[in-house]
Order: C-alpha cells, then sequence, then structure tokens
C-alpha cells in the first residue's frame, strides 16, 4: 500500500533540528518498549554513526509519545511514520512544531525532499548494506501476500486488481480524505528487494543484528 516513510521527529524547543544536532546533542525520544522500531532504530544508529539519542521508554503507545512531547517530557520520537503524524497532528509539519532532522530511509522521499535519507551517512559499502538490511522493512510496509505454490497465473491476476485498486480515484479521495499516504510498491518490484536482501554477505547480516541488540 504504501512505502514506510518514516523520519526522526524533534519538538520545536528540543534545540535539535538538523542531523549534525543528533551527532553533537543529546537527543531524548521517547519508546514503547523492546523490539519497537522507536527503541532499535535509535540504538543502531547510536553504534553505527555515534549520534547520542537517549529513549525514554515505557510509554504505552506512539500517541502518548506525542503526548509526552507537547508537555516536554522528552524532545522527540525517532521512527515515526509521516501519515502517522499528518493523520493524528496535522498542524505540526506546516507549523513547524517539530522538525525532521534525518530520514529513516535508503532514498529522499517526495514529501520531505530537503531532510537527508540516512543512508546518505553511510561512510562505506559494508555501513551501506548493513542499513539496506535494517531498512529493507520499508518497501513492506502492511503488505498483501500469499502462501507458496499459488500459481503465476493467479498471483499476476491478484496483482494487476490490486493495481488497479491503489490507483482508483474514489479509493485515492478516501485516503486523502483521512490524510493517508498511498504510494504503490510493485509486487515484482518488492520480491527482487526480498531477494537482493537475502543476497547480502552474511556478515552483514550478523552486523545488523549486531546494531539492533539492546545495550541495557
Amino acid at each position: 500500500l504504501n512505502r514506510s516513510n518514516e523520519i526522526c521527529a524533534s519538538w520545536h524547543a528540543s534545540g535539535v533540528k538538523t542531523w549534525q544536532d543528533m551527532m553533537t546533542k543529546e537527543f531524548i525520544v521517547g519508546g514503547t518498549g523492546g523490539g519497537s522500531q522507536m527503541e532499535t532504530m535509535p540504538e543502531a544508529f547510536n553504534k553505527i554513526f555515534g549520534t547520542k539519542i537517549k529513549v525514554i521508554s515505557g510509554y504505552n503507545a506512539g500517541n502518548e509519545v506525542y503526548l509526552a512531547m507537547e508537555r516536554g517530557e522528552v524532545m522527540g520520537r525517532c521512527g515515526v511514520s509521516y501519515s502517522s503524524i499528518m493523520s493524528t497532528r496535522p498542524d505540526w509539519l506546516p507549523t513547524q512544531k517539530v522538525f525532521a532532522p534525518v530520514q529513516l530511509s535508503l532514498k529522499r522521499s517526495k514529501t520531505f525532499p530537503d531532510t537527508p535519507a540516512i543512508i546518505e551517512f553511510a561512510k562505506d559499502e559494508a555501513t551501506r548494506q548493513t542499513l539496506e538490511i535494517l531498512l529493507a522493512y520499508q518497501d513492506m510496509d502492511r503488505p498483501i501476500i500469499v502462501p507458496p505454490g499459488v500459481s503465476n497465473e493467479r498471483v499476476a491476476t491478484l496483482r494487476k486488481a490490486f493495481h488497479e485498486a491503489m490507483n482508483d480515484p474514489a479509493f485515492i479521495a478516501e485516503a486523502q480524505k483521512q490524510r493517508l499516504e498511498i504510494e504503490e510498491v510493485d509486487g515484482d518490484l518488492l520480491a527482487k528487494g526480498v531477494n537482493a536482501t537475502f543476497a547480502l554477505p552474511r556478515d552483514r547480516i550478523e552486523a545488523a543484528k549486531a546494531a539492533l541488540a539492546s545495550g541495557k
């Protein structure tokens, strides 16, 4: 249905507006517990890049982290989709109540053309490949899947129907009404991406696991 265009979101009073700020200033963010992207991504970026992100864990849901930002309990949230912000806090980005220092992505989103993607800061090919593994999920945000053994003809029919649904004017209008992003990810392209990720060297897979491992 959509690529997961995630960002680190910083509250306007935090003093953190850019990637350079994240490298030089402590950035206190809220999290919902071990395993959530709000905690695993900051952990990984601290290890890979040396950012200074500190996670305050224990919030029950992402919306509680938003409230904590408004109350000044935390400075932001690292691992939040554009759709999430626009559907619940549509005024935040237009009025600059929050900033997007970096996109947690392999390429810049058209929504944030001036905000760098995290992949741009990879210093070498090994780091780039590690990030490709960590962020491979982005093209698989809420995928529609079928079990093994489905015929190629059936798969082609389903992909055609999906493509037509994603481009149906009424569907698009309803998504816009709800402030939801729709950016179709082609099934064939998705399959190629999965295969490419699995083909990466074993040491890069181990590096990605290590980056996600909690240091607590």
